[in-house]
Order: structure tokens, then sequence, then C-alpha cells
């Protein structure tokens, strides 16, 4: 309410000309959790159309996991446009992964792979050990990676399920969501090192041409980085992943056909053609339990599933 009574339902200026200060405070917060440098943007997908079109050339190739979200595939179309190899490899495949690591590392200078940390379908979490191993084995091998599923509800200060599993690497770009379990408004890239940080804030096309955060979700997202930082978050940690564990149990139970059983907040529950999918999917909200359908092109024709979010409420 205070970012709203001083600064007003939207401050319509680029942040390239003049902002609130609530963005410098909210960085500033996000890089105490993080313990990297952050830029804080408008929205995940907006931080993606910012960051790829200046970190990837024409002399760079890019690797799509099969799974990576759509707001990755969008950004990714305009490096390719400008003369960027791009191809896509099966989900997780670190074995293909590193066959094409190793062929195209011989005609392009870097190699991206772009991945989620959770993925938004299936609730599965990346390889990120491995992935690890990878940029420390192969110099040319970089790592872009959105983990807007995996924040807040896990990791160090909620710094996510990247974070909470490897450390921040010298050839890694994090990017994060401030809305879904941070409560907020907005996304957040972090980077290795300032310099990459004040490449992209200078750079980056929607950081410069696009509107900013709005004032109160800015206030918002302080107040959460604020929480984050606190006692109370590993508290709501421990309860969330305590209600994962149950969940999985009664799955078990009742012979339920979960796609992936790892602890987190999201869960697909596989039922086949999308007929099937929808009247299950009325039949739990009529029982009072909401679920999302998840049917193509989200998923495969034949694979229609139900996707159940777990929540500490």
């Amino acid at each position: 309410m205070d970012a709203l009574q001083r600064y007003g339902t939207q401050f319509p200026s680029s942040r390239a000309f003049i902002a609130i200060p609530l963005y410098e405070e909210l960085e500033a917060l996000l890089e105490q959790m993080f313990g990297y440098p952050a830029i804080a943007a408008a929205s995940t997908s907006l931080a993606h159309i910012s960051n790829i079109p200046v970190l990837v050339t024409k002399d760079d190739a890019v690797i799509l996991d099969h799974q990576v979200h759509a707001s990755v595939h969008n950004a990714v179309k305009m490096v390719k446009a400008m003369g960027t190899h791009v191809e896509m490899i099966r989900h997780s495949r670190m074995d293909l992964l590193e066959d094409r690591i190793k062929k195209l590392s011989q005609k392009y200078d870097r190699v991206y792979y772009m991945a989620d940390g959770i993925y938004s379908m299936f609730g599965d979490g990346a390889p990120v050990e491995d992935l690890y191993a990878l940029m420390d084995q192969y110099e040319q091998f970089h790592l872009y990676i959105d983990d807007a599923h995996g924040m807040g509800w896990t990791g160090r200060n909620g710094s996510g399920y990247v974070l909470q599993r490897i450390p921040f690497h010298r050839k890694m770009i994090l990017v994060t969501s401030l809305n879904k379990s941070f409560a907020a408004g907005g996304g957040a890239t972090i980077c290795p090192d300032m310099q990459t940080k004040e490449l992209i804030r200078r750079t980056g096309s929607t950081l410069i041409f696009s509107g900013p955060i709005q004032p109160p979700l800015l206030g918002a997202a302080v107040a959460s980085a604020k929480f984050h930082l606190s006692d109370e978050c590993p508290v709501r940690q421990r309860a969330l992943s305590d209600r994962l564990e149950y969940f999985v149990n009664l799955a078990k139970r009742h012979d339920l056909l979960l796609v992936n059983e790892d602890r987190t907040p999201i869960f697909f529950l596989a039922v086949g053609k999308p007929d099937i999918g929808y009247k299950l999917c009325r039949r739990m909200m009529d029982l009072g339990y909401y679920m999302n359908i998840a049917v193509y092109p989200a998923v495969p024709y034949k694979n229609t599933g139900l996707r159940i979010t777990i929540t500490n409420h």
C-alpha cells in the first residue's frame, strides 16, 4: 500500500530514463538472496527477450531442451532470425547433449543449452549436477536456465531448485519469476558478474523500450524478498515439503499414475486422450479440487494429463 500511495498504480517511464527507488531496493535484496548480481524485469518472458539477443551471437549455437518453456523459445526465435544456429534435443538427455557439445564446439564460439530448472508440465527437475560437470569439462559450453517454477519453495533464502543443488557457475545465467511462489510481479536475471549485468541492463531491448514493473508489484516484491531473507522462509519451505511427501505417498497408495515423483509442487497425472482429461478435470473440480488440464500443444496429443499443484494453503 505504501508503494501504491507514493508512486501510484503505474509509473509511466521506461527504466532507462527514470525509475522509482524501489527498483534499486529490490535488486539489492535479490542480490542478498542469490549472492550474485541481479536485474529485475517486468516479467520473466520480457527478461528472456532482453537477455538472449544480448548474450547470444550468430557465432554461437543454441541447444533447446525439448520441454524448455515457451517464453525461451520465443526469445530464441529472435537470435535464430539473426543467423544463430538453433537445434533441439530430447528432454534432459545428457548423453545427447554432450555429443552435440563436442560437435558444435568445433564450429561455434559458444554452445548454449537452454533449459528449465523445474519443468512446468511434469514438475521434474533438470539434471543440474550433470550440467555443472559439463560446464567444467567443456570451456565453450554455457547454461541458460529458467528456474521460475523452482523459486521460493526451495533453496537458501528461497533462491530456487537450481542453486539448492549446485553453486552458481561462471558460465551460467539464471532467470526466475517474481510471480508464482514469490507472490509479486516481474522477473529477475541473476548474472555471474557485474560486467554481464551491466551489459544486459544497458543494452537489453525490453529494459530500454518496455514499461517498468508497476509500483504496487514492486512494493510487493520488496516485501516478499524481505520475507525470503527472514527466518520464516525455511519454516514455510519445510511445511510445504511435508505436504509434497504426503501427496506422493497417497498417490502411491492409490496407484495414481504420476509421470514424475520428484518432490516439487507440480505433479502430472497421466490420463491419455483429451476427452478423458476434460471429464476427469471437471469431475475433480465438481468435488472441490482445482486442477489444470494439460493438453496439446503443451503436451503431445495422447499425453493429456491433470496438472496438480500443491501449496501451503
